[in-house]
């Protein structure tokens, strides 16, 4: 292996074989890791089968176009550290910029270890709109896909990168990946589901920080498939103070937590209520830069969990912040043909099937 990765390497040091290189590499990873992958998939089918006690989700539907009839959210007086007020120490950070008189108690110092060049964009559209995508870090030919169908022609006033963890097995290939697209953002911590949530941090922080022209920022998936049409048609629709308070997803308005062993679960004396505050699921969601800047001074100072998108709800429920329901954010993938207004769909899991639906979308 050694070997293969040595002429490897020096077949991508040529500028002109760094194509072949990148193909033998990924084709070399996805023949290494597929029956690792079909094991995976074995138990953890087991686990479910083993334990079907999953986070039950109860939502409130609403008409597609009149928001006006949803029903009353009540907000949860739910105690989470740090118990303080965050939504003053934050305001008052970032309008005269006060520090903020208690002491951070996370500690989250990862550094950059692959970041896209500074986040220009050339565009006299309203409005600039960044994508971060959540990727798995052996998802390479997913990614691959995704630059190939519906982030293929985004248009001057659109960015998109890709938000990864670190794999030393993965090291190579992210290597070329991102010297050969630019669109790669990691930090040093290592990918795996228990870390979703300093991914998504990453992504805040990176869109803040790096990318403090775009006005909105779509946070999706690797596994759903945008429709990006009707999301710019609907960004196009807000004046610029809507625009500023976008927080917009599919909203749970009251998700039990989960206990137990999967991956979802919360040890009680890690959060002891039984239910969430009002959060969108992660899979596609927007915000504004202006929310998202909030929110990168709030991290430090809301204890993290690993299940990123109800993580998210805490910090929203501590800033004050409602999450706004918009049903076009979620939709079953079996259902593309029909929804035609909706803005999001998922369970893309495979390439060929990224691929179908694109073209169902575009055709």
């Amino acid at each position: 292996m050694r070997i293969v990765r040595y002429y490897t390497m020096k077949l991508f040091l040529n500028r002109s074989n760094r194509t072949i290189a990148l193909l033998v590499l990924t084709n070399l990873v996805y023949l290494a890791f597929h029956v690792q992958h079909d094991i995976r998939f074995i138990m953890r089918k087991r686990d479910q089968d083993a334990n079907t006690s999953l986070p039950v989700l109860t939502t409130t539907e609403i008409p597609f176009v009149d928001n006006s009839t949803e029903e009353a959210i009540v907000i949860p007086d739910i105690h989470f550290p740090m118990d303080i007020d965050l939504e003053k120490a934050v305001r008052e950070k970032l309008d005269s910029g006060k520090s903020i008189p208690h002491r951070p108690i996370n500690s989250v110092n990862y550094r950059y270890l692959y970041r896209p060049h500074v986040c220009v964009f050339n565009s006299t559209e309203p409005f600039n709109l960044l994508i971060l995508v959540k990727s798995s870090i052996r998802n390479v030919f997913l990614r691959n896909t995704i630059r190939d169908t519906w982030a293929s022609d985004l248009g001057d006033n659109v960015k998109i990168a890709f938000m990864l963890g670190y794999s030393p097995l993965f090291k190579d290939m992210v290597a070329m990946e991102a010297k050969a697209y630019n669109d790669i953002i990691m930090q040093n911590f290592i990918d795996a589901y228990s870390n979703n949530t300093l991914k998504s941090i990453m992504g805040f922080y990176w869109a803040v920080n790096d990318c403090p022209t775009a006005h909105a920022i779509l946070f999706i998936d690797d596994d759903h498939l945008p429709h990006m049409r009707n999301i710019m048609s609907y960004l196009h629709s807000l004046s610029p103070n809507q625009l500023d308070d976008v927080y917009s997803g599919y909203r749970i308005n009251k998700g039990v937590v989960c206990r137990g062993r999967d991956k979802w679960a919360i040890p009680r004396k890690v959060y002891p209520h039984k239910y969430w505050p009002p959060y969108l699921r992660g899979g596609a969601y927007l915000i504004s830069n202006k929310n998202a800047l909030k929110f990168s001074v709030a991290f430090p100072y809301v204890r993290l969990l690993h299940v990123d998108d109800s993580y998210l709800g805490l910090v929203s429920l501590k800033l004050h912040i409602l999450p706004q329901h918009d049903v076009r954010f979620m939709m079953d993938r079996s259902q593309i043909a029909t929804q035609k207004h909706y803005f999001a769909f998922f369970d893309y899991k495979m390439p060929r099937d990224l691929r179908a639906g694109w073209k169902t979308i575009t055709s």
